[in-house]
């Protein structure tokens, strides 16, 4: 079910909740039987109680991934929003960490295979004096 879709039937919900303290309101008030709009009211919620029930609930975002990024002593998470994270100890299980502290979102946690690890810093190529001298 789209969010918008889901939104409306929540409001309405909550529009009928409110419609049914007014019946209440208007019994002590008023003296007239309102029975015929309060069972309109309970017919409405009630239908509109089963849509809500028969449809799913809105799609999730999907959840923001931290990947371990192991760098010597240092274990750094970086985040798919873009930012980057330093336990003293543990990572986020270890932590009970469930979302993300910066997006919000639902935290999944990865670890990069070797395939995915960063590459090594390569070496400048400077040639070695020794080597210019056998020339």
């Amino acid at each position: 079910m789209s969010d918008p879709v889901y939104q409306r039937l929540v409001t309405q919900l909550k529009q009928c909740d409110a419609e049914l303290l007014m019946a209440a309101q208007f019994l002590n008030e008023a003296g007239t039987d309102p029975a015929a709009w309060i069972d309109g009211v309970r017919q409405r919620l009630r239908r509109l109680a089963e849509e809500l029930l028969a449809s799913p609930p809105p799609d999730e975002p999907p959840p923001c991934e931290w990947h371990l990024d192991d760098i010597g002593e240092d274990s750094v998470w970086e985040t798919t929003c873009g930012h980057a994270f330093q336990f003293n100890d543990g990572g986020p299980a270890e932590n009970h960490m469930a979302f993300c502290g910066y997006c919000g979102k639902k935290l999944m946690e990865s670890r990069r295979s070797d395939d995915e690890a960063a590459p090594p810093d390569e070496p400048e190529a400077h040639p070695r004096e020794d080597d210019a001298d056998r020339d």
